[in-house]
């Protein structure tokens, strides 16, 4: 074979190799390219047909890119879907994973589904909710070993639900679910949706990271005694406040009717002492003044002057 023939096939070989780098690329990079997000108005969504968000990420709500979250109808707004993720991304790489198929910095995949309500059917609303949060943490396999954790928020319905693989349900467990859901309960009622899922997502990284959730009995017992303290010593100062006014006011009457006494005393001497009143009755209205003295006294006819 000639040079010049062994020259062109290597070109040629290059060329090809070149060509197929570039598609390569360009397949791996095309469908971010090319994507266009997609904001769901679906009222009611198919267990079936919820997206994944590290593959569907044109329908997640997540502006085409990979994400622990699938928002299709924008209940939350990109900024708090962002920090949610940052939150969970802790979680995956914090290296708390306890099975021997995790390496050194896996930890635990928590991913949320977010829905605006869930199909009504002929079973409960709970059982609709555990079949659907069942089949997309099936479906969407975000584990090693069981260490996934998937939350499903309903806003419609104003439910939240937690399901965890056998071995983050380890530490997870139903009972800290349950005390985690007994927190976020009012904020959920009240529709503030990210607030809720902020909270799950921070207290379910310090269950896995703490290995249990004993931290929230103890929480609620040490805010329980400080409000009894609390509410204790608030009795008290109320008691004694209430115990000085009524004293105070007590004091302020007696006083007022001593000083009214005195003023009729004076005023009655006055007037007798005026009409020239003679010893003998003025002596009598001494003897009667002695006792207690009521504020309306009629003089006794007996003690007038002639």
């Amino acid at each position: 074979m000639s040079t010049c023939s062994k020259v062109c096939i290597y070109l040629t070989y290059i060329s090809s190799v070149t060509i197929t780098l570039s598609q390569t690329l360009n397949n791996s990079t095309n469908s971010k390219v090319n994507c266009v997000a997609e904001i769901s108005h679906k009222e009611f969504w198919e267990k079936e047909d919820f997206p994944n968000p590290q593959i569907n990420i044109d329908l997640c709500g997540r502006h085409c890119k990979t994400s622990w979250i699938c928002d299709p109808n924008a209940v939350l707004s990109s900024q708090q879907a962002d920090e949610l993720d940052s939150i969970v991304n802790t979680v995956a790489e914090s290296g708390k994973c306890s099975c021997q198929n995790c390496t050194s910095t896996d930890g635990y995949n928590i991913s949320i589904a977010l829905v605006s309500s869930l199909k009504p059917s002929i079973k409960s609303l709970k059982d609709s909710a555990v079949e659907f949060i069942h089949f997309i943490r099936d479906s969407w396999n975000f584990q090693k070993c069981d260490n996934d954790i998937v939350i499903l928020l309903s806003k419609d319905d104003r439910k939240v639900y937690t399901e965890a693989g056998a071995t983050a349900n380890k530490f997870l467990t139903d009972d800290c679910i349950d005390q985690v859901h007994d927190i976020i309960e009012s904020d959920l009622s009240d529709g503030k949706y990210y607030d809720v899922l902020k909270e799950m997502a921070t207290q379910y990284k310090i269950i896995l990271s703490e290995g249990n959730c004993e931290y929230i009995s103890e929480k609620r017992t040490m805010t329980i005694v400080a409000f009894t303290v609390g509410a204790v010593f608030g009795t008290i100062v109320l008691t004694f406040s209430v115990c000085a006014l009524i004293l105070n006011r007590k004091q302020g009457r007696y006083q007022k009717q001593s000083d009214d006494e005195e003023i009729d005393k004076k005023i009655v001497y006055s007037l007798l002492k005026e009409k020239n009143g003679k010893f003998v009755y003025l002596q009598k209205l001494y003897q009667i003044l002695d006792a207690p003295f009521p504020n309306s006294m009629v003089v006794p006819k007996s003690c007038e002057s002639g």
